[in-house]
């Protein structure tokens, strides 16, 4: 198989941790396996460089004038992390070369900071693994076409796996992290969390956005688009395992039949191009054919899902901010205004509601997260002589709890359940927002770990297999 594997910055925190992650790589390869790993910067290592570089400039390292020499700056993280795991694969005898995201062919668009992949020429990567090398890959970054160094943002890593994974037509994707998979819940927050061995696409889409960590959604979004199957597991054990594939019933054995519709086309792809669009609003390509399941995501772990199960998991989100604008008088252009100049100062709103009050006059309210409360507070400022709102009033210390599953689609009730079980806690609902697989709510931040053991345990998420403690303990031992 050809598979290309990612480690997080928990995984390769200190040099026993590489050698561990080196030891799994090097058993991988031993079977057979052509590899290409993904890996982040060791441990708190890019949080280190922040706090460097505003030791020097202070908060301007947040001025654009300093995007680039931000992005010069963290890059440098992922590339001590590469070197040393490719060392520490040599001294195991398995041939590895580490490479930079420009190295590995990552082309980006030439934006800092935040970039997005345009494209990934494999053919070095192609090279490397047909001759039984494993290649190292810094994962959050990319060069322009231009020749400037680029990072990716929050979730860069995830994103680089998935995109070269697609370019490599591997046949899988594997992400490693502190936890054993993806829960119904925090394992942290209630440790009788039940690993989830199959995850729809667009479920752990919805869990991403909502905060449940284990992925970025910039990632499921890629794998999505070219059905590229993900597997979520565990650097600290071989334990658990969340398959992530297009249907909640889909068995690891059935991967391979599902990726194969698109193999034609794929195949037509690659001999036409060296290079893979592997932006996230290209049209699919489709994908090679799969040959095969990671040991841990199949057996018996992975039919334990039940396919009529109504909620899959509940998702917290510990930072969020309601604005409210008191006293607006509505025109037909007013709420594009708005939240056009949000857009503009680079906040991202999310739960949107308004109210007419008995004077004539609208309140608008929206949640954001809580970092960004400064700038949103800054724009409707600078909008009071246009819009005309009487007052601005800000409520913080929030959290936003949500309910997701597939089987929410077709059955009615769901969200009447979930606002009852929190009424019968005493838990306030501040906001609501709906789609068709999920349901969340703003609370009090004080009562977000309540609210999430009381709907994982309403909704029948309880422990069945014992991970949930394990994973807690793993995520402890990684902090």
């Amino acid at each position: 198989m050809r598979i290309v594997q990612k480690y997080g910055g928990s995984s390769v925190k200190d040099a026993d941790r590489i050698r561990a992650v080196a030891g799994r790589i090097a058993a991988r390869h031993r079977e057979g396996h052509e590899l290409a790993v993904v890996v982040s910067a060791m441990g708190r290592t890019t949080d280190d460089l922040i706090a460097l570089a505003e030791a020097v400039v202070g908060d301007r390292r947040r001025e654009p004038a300093f995007a680039r020499e931000m992005d010069m700056l963290l890059s440098t993280g992922e590339q001590v992390s590469i070197a040393l795991l490719a060392m520490a694969l040599k001294a195991l005898d398995v041939p590895a070369v580490s490479l930079t995201g420009w190295q590995a062919g990552i082309l980006t668009e030439a934006v800092h900071e935040r970039a997005r992949i345009r494209a990934v020429d494999a053919k070095k990567l192609r090279a490397l693994l047909a001759e039984r090398t494993v290649a190292i890959v810094a994962g959050f970054q990319g060069i322009t076409a231009g020749g400037e160094i680029t990072t990716l943002g929050r979730g860069g890593s995830d994103t680089t796996a998935v995109a070269l994974a697609v370019a490599l037509g591997a046949d899988r994707c594997e992400i490693y992290t502190d936890v054993p998979g993806v829960y119904t819940t925090d394992p942290r927050i209630e440790p009788r969390a039940r690993l989830l061995p199959t995850v729809t696409y667009d479920e752990m889409l919805e869990l991403a956005h909502l905060g449940a960590g284990v992925l970025h959604p910039r990632s499921v979004e890629l794998a999505k688009r070219y059905r590229m199957p993900l597997f979520v597991g565990s650097s600290y054990t071989d334990e658990g395992g969340t398959l992530i594939v297009e249907t909640r019933s889909t068995r690891p054995e059935d991967v391979r039949h599902e990726r194969s519709t698109g193999a034609a086309s794929y195949a037509q792809d690659r001999s036409a191009s060296t290079e893979l669009k592997a932006r996230t609003a290209a049209e699919a390509p489709g994908a090679s054919d799969s040959t095969g399941a990671h040991p841990a995501a199949s057996g018996e772990n992975a039919g334990g899902l039940e396919d009529d199960r109504v909620v899959s998991g509940v998702a917290l989100d510990k930072a969020v901010a309601r604005l409210t604008l008191v006293g607006l008088s509505l025109r037909p252009t007013t709420l594009a205004d708005l939240f056009e100049a949000l857009a503009a100062a680079g906040v991202n709103v999310d739960i949107i509601i308004h109210t007419t009050r008995n004077d004539g006059t609208t309140d608008v309210a929206f949640s954001v997260q809580e970092d960004d409360v400064d700038r949103a507070r800054a724009v409707l400022d600078g909008l009071q002589a246009t819009l005309g709102h009487a007052a601005v009033e800000v409520e913080a210390d929030l959290a936003k709890v949500s309910i997701v599953g597939a089987g929410m689609a077709t059955r009615p009730g769901v969200a009447a359940t979930m606002f009852r079980l929190l009424a019968a806690a005493g838990i306030p609902v501040k906001m609501v927002s709906t789609s068709e697989i999920k349901v969340s709510a703003v609370i009090p931040r004080a009562l977000g770990a309540d609210a999430v053991r009381m709907l994982h345990d309403g909704f029948g998420l309880g422990e069945e297999n014992g991970l949930g403690r394990l994973a807690a303990r793993i995520a402890e031992a990684a902090e």
